[in-house]
């Protein structure tokens, strides 16, 4: 149902890419795309989106930067003795996951005989 529209994938990308300072926002897309690509044939029809996998992977890289940094603070914090978990960090892995499971989506179609 939210594959059917033209655009949809577009569209939650978009947010993505705008909210991803904004974790609640950003994880929340996250999750909804997460649970479309659970499915092969749903993630096969992300995948097949164009430049979908580029623009999320673009994402990936700005939050792995960012991590990188929070890890840094993180460390600095922990030797001081205020240490909270970062979202940042939640969220770069778990676009992570979501980019290997569009992978071995794009990978098995690719894979497949064409009918």
């Amino acid at each position: 149902l939210v594959l059917s529209p033209p655009g949809s994938v577009d569209i939650i990308i978009e947010l993505m890419q705008m909210y991803r300072d904004k974790v609640d926002i950003f994880l929340r897309c996250l999750s909804l795309m997460r649970l479309l690509a659970a499915k092969r044939r749903r993630a096969a029809i992300i995948v097949a989106v164009p430049l979908a996998v580029r623009r999320l992977t673009s994402i990936q890289s700005i939050l792995n930067r960012k991590a990188t940094m929070e890890r840094k603070l993180a460390a600095k914090r922990r030797r001081a003795g205020t240490d909270k978990p970062s979202p940042v960090i939640q969220s770069a892995e778990q676009l992570k996951s979501l980019l290997s499971t569009l992978g071995a989506a794009a990978a098995s179609s690719a894979a497949a005989p064409s009918k």
